[in-house]
């Protein structure tokens, strides 16, 4: 497993999380909305010029647009041209830099609404990106609709490509679980494959989720876990579903209140590197 810290477009907490970046050699940005009104392009490469001035050494960028109104099937839907021009930008910077870089994409629908819209659509894509570094995940999300399956397992599997992986968020499980009635070591015997996990899982968003919410207060949802114990019970849950493996990247995707210094995220970074050694 590879743990990788999360920014955002402005870099904020990259020197106090520096020595986090420059051992494991990625990380990830989060972008922010341009627009209230329309579908626009995030401009996601002046953060990743950034980066690669300040840590030459980077191996792996991921790439998160807009939390809200940037899923896939509204980009297919309203902007495809849009769609297509930032995979290539991302392309070009790859070339350019001789690395990895990831985008990832939320999806509200249903694997069935995607069969009937969207799906060749993505096949498109994932046969636009062959042969290159740049690889999309497509993230779960806390949708009362998939109480019994992950749409995003799902979908990759349907498409089929190298370049089009899976991100499972623990904490958008956790969400699910709670809104369901269900302990969450149960819910997700029916909702994830570990067959389909051990193939398609590229990305983890890893995170605890607070006084069993994490959606009504907003405030409970992606924290640093309070104690190493539950930090290393949520890791095994994924390590029971086969997410420990060389190849998948880890996020310490954290809410907290001080972005330049990010303790509670290098908390996070901290707990996962103990988890690590303890597997190896």
């Amino acid at each position: 497993m590879k743990i990788h810290p999360k920014t955002n477009e402005y870099l904020e907490g990259i020197e106090a999380m520096s020595h986090y970046i420059e051992k494991e050699k990625g990380i990830e940005i989060q972008y922010f909305a341009k627009s209230k009104d329309e579908l626009v392009d995030f401009e996601a490469e002046k953060p990743i010029r950034g980066l690669m001035e300040r840590f030459p050494n980077l191996e792996e960028i991921t790439v998160h647009p807009p939390l809200a109104y940037y899923d896939i099937e509204l980009l297919l839907y309203r902007k495809k041209d849009l769609l297509y021009s930032e995979l290539q930008q991302l392309i070009d910077l790859s070339n350019e830099y001789g690395i990895k870089i990831n985008i990832i994409y939320h999806t509200l629908s249903t694997i069935q609404s995607h069969r009937l819209t969207t799906l060749e659509d993505i096949k498109e894509i994932g046969n636009f990106l062959k042969g290159t570094k740049v690889t999309i995940f497509l993230e779960n999300l806390f949708m009362m609709n998939e109480k019994n399956t992950c749409t995003v397992l799902d979908l990759c599997e349907e498409v089929d490509s190298p370049n089009i992986k899976a991100c499972i968020d623990i904490c958008h499980i956790y969400c699910q679980a709670t809104t369901w009635h269900s302990p969450m070591k149960e819910f997700i015997k029916g909702y994830l494959d570990k067959e389909k996990c051990q193939k398609y899982v590229g990305h983890i968003h890893f995170s605890e989720t607070k006084n069993d919410d994490g959606y009504l207060d907003r405030k409970t949802h992606g924290r640093s876990h309070d104690t190493i114990e539950k930090l290393f019970e949520d890791a095994d849950i994924l390590r029971e579903y086969g997410m420990t493996s060389e190849d998948i990247n880890w996020v310490t995707e954290v809410s907290e209140e001080d972005y330049k210094l990010r303790p509670d995220q290098i908390s996070e970074l901290e707990g996962l590197s103990k988890y690590r050694e303890k597997l190896a």
